[in-house]
């Protein structure tokens, strides 16, 4: 594997390591290049390495990447997850029977699931709150959990910083583990039971992480567990540059910490950023600083389009009548362009925009149906197999995701491997069949959902009808849309569907959070006022750098095209203060 001098001496260092990588640094690569040096110091033992990443697609990647370096025995080796399924698959499961609320049983219910949000509803009645409202149900979604079992909420919100707590019992009592709780009932795992951490730093030689920065409070805990064993060793990689999640716990000081309590070496930053271009590096140095200075040196340093600030009074006008023609006009495909926004209520008038205009787009507002339903992602791959070429290995994970949310007793293993490979072929070739008898959208959907459930039922996986009960839900999704005026099912086809999936030919439009570890040959970023860079509630310094932070990462996504727009519709909401700030710096 090809590496830099900067990259190679990362990868050296013995002992527990932090590596602090400035954005396009390579960070992937030098982490596949641990990972494959560590597999080989555990051939032929018992013992692992694990590979901890922040979200499924940074898991997809570097899968993909280490299949490209090792066989598949040295693979076995390496485990690949997020915290999530980590303590899942490693905390949970083995040592669930020392917990009385989940010895017998458990269900993962995710927050998006309708049966959560009516156990919510019951708990709020029982507690003398009204129904909550949609608003209420979507910061629910986002709830996490400390290490004192206290909800972590985005603000002072009063109904679920009183809610969460009974909400959380209530779960235990019908054994069902949301995200949170998984994480919190694996820290209380370790910190009661002693054996567990010491199998499982007996189990893995060496824990690397990435986006370190965004490790919240209780799942370094966790680590802080591990590592108090002593077996393993840690490699953190990650940018306290790029520290965005404060809201979920997370934070560049909690981190810090717990690289000095490790002793970790942290001699060799990365800072050359291979992504973006000399003019790109230069407006997000002026916004934030690094020591050493990141530099510009791969193959678009100098071949920069642009990196400047606009003002409009319509943001949705802004995209559609300059940021897109301004990248057609440049050669750049719209699948390589994205619009990133602090808020995704901010991309809903732009998605209608651009969907009136014909351009095609992915995106908050774009899905005519909830993104939560268990069905979505096996469905939208499908989709996309079935009108277009997709990896059979893509369906393969999306349906281990989607098992693993039902709580199936296999946790997605029922479908890895060549038998797994095998099940997803027979299932993409079934919803191609049904997209020759089934023209309609909605008929496919339906169609597809009882497919599924009897094609795992005919291999032994009982889904408990669960895919076609989802479908059953998409499609009220879809009427509703429809009778609210907002949607035209005569014109849903199945290749819409697929984009989601495979969305390359589609603009993206995404908040500041979502487009973390992504890159895009043009990056629009709307709404660069006071309110949203930085937040309207950011009153001390702390907060005040978040909102700094979030505008760094989003300008760190483009290679050649940056285009900032301030919102002028009102002259109450100013310019954000970093649009100054870096002029001043000029």
């Amino acid at each position: 594997m090809n590496l830099t001098d900067q990259q190679r001496r990362a990868t050296a260092i013995d002992g527990h390591t932090y590596i602090e990588a400035c954005p396009g640094s390579g960070k992937t690569r030098v982490l596949t290049a641990k990972s494959v040096a560590e597999s080989l110091l555990v051939a032929d033992s018992p013992r692992k390495v694990a590979c901890i990443t922040f979200t499924n697609a940074a898991v997809d990647e570097l899968q993909h990447r280490l299949a490209t370096q090792l066989n598949e025995k040295q693979l076995q080796s390496i485990e690949v997850c997020t915290i999530h399924s980590f303590c899942l698959n490693h905390i949970f499961k083995p040592f669930r029977y020392r917990l009385d609320s989940y010895a017998d049983r458990f269900e993962l219910v995710a927050a998006e699931e309708d049966r959560a949000r009516q156990l919510l509803s019951e708990v709020a009645h029982q507690s003398g709150f009204s129904a909550p409202s949609q608003k209420i149900f979507e910061a629910f979604a986002q709830v996490n959990i400390d290490a004192m079992g206290n909800p972590v909420v985005n603000g002072n919100d009063h109904f679920l910083l009183r809610c969460m707590p009974k909400y959380w019992d209530a779960c235990r009592e019908r054994g069902w583990i949301d995200f949170s709780l998984l994480v919190y009932e694996s820290l209380s795992i370790l910190q009661h039971f002693k054996e567990a951490p010491k199998s499982l730093s007996a189990k893995f030689r060496t824990i690397l992480v990435d986006e370190f920065q965004d490790t919240s409070e209780i799942q370094l805990a966790v680590l802080r567990q591990i590592k108090g064993a002593n077996e393993s060793t840690f490699f953190l990689v990650g940018d306290p540059h790029q520290s965005i999640y404060r809201f979920a716990g997370a934070s560049p000081e909690a981190a810090a910490q717990f690289i000095d309590a490790i002793g970790a070496d942290a001699s060799c930053p990365l800072y050359g950023n291979f992504r973006s271009s000399d003019e790109i590096v230069s407006m997000s140095d002026r916004l934030m600083p690094r020591r050493p200075a990141m530099r510009a040196i791969g193959d678009n340093a100098k071949k920069g389009i642009s990196a400047d600030v606009f003002h409009s009074p319509s943001m949705p006008r802004a995209i559609v009548e300059h940021f897109v023609p301004q990248a057609s006009s440049s050669g750049l495909e719209l699948g390589s362009c994205a619009v990133l926004a602090a808020w995704w209520i901010d991309l809903l008038p732009i998605a209608r925009a651009c969907t009136q205009a014909g351009i095609p787009v992915v995106g908050p507002g774009a899905r005519p149906y909830k993104r939560g339903r268990l069905i979505v992602p096996v469905l939208e791959n499908l989709a996309a197999a079935s009108t277009n070429s997709i990896a059979l290995a893509s369906t393969q994970r999306a349906l281990a995701r989607a098992l693993v949310e039902l709580g199936s007793p296999g946790g997605g293993e029922e479908v890895q491997g060549w038998e797994g490979r095998l099940l997803a072929l027979v299932i993409q070739k079934k919803a191609q069949a049904l997209l020759g008898s089934n023209p309609s959208a909605i008929a496919w959907i339906g169609a597809m959902g009882e497919s599924v459930d009897q094609i795992l039922g005919q291999h032994g996986i009982d889904s408990r009808h669960a895919f076609q009960m989802s479908a059953n839900d998409v499609i009220a999704d879809l009427r509703a849309r429809e009778s609210g005026g907002h949607l035209d099912l005569s014109k849903l086809t199945v290749s819409g569907l697929g984009l989601f999936a495979s969305p390359e030919r589609a603009l993206k439009l995404l908040t500041v959070h979502q487009s973390k570890g992504r890159e895009f040959e043009a990056v629009a970023i709307v709404g660069m006022n006071e309110g949203r860079f930085p937040h309207f509630s950011a009153k001390t310094e702390p907060e005040i750098e978040d909102g700094r932070r979030s505008a760094y990462v989003a300008f760190t996504r483009a290679k050649r095209l940056l285009s900032i727009y301030v919102d002028t519709s009102d002259r109450r909401n100013p310019e954000s203060r970093f649009i100054a700030e870096m002029s001043s710096t000029r």
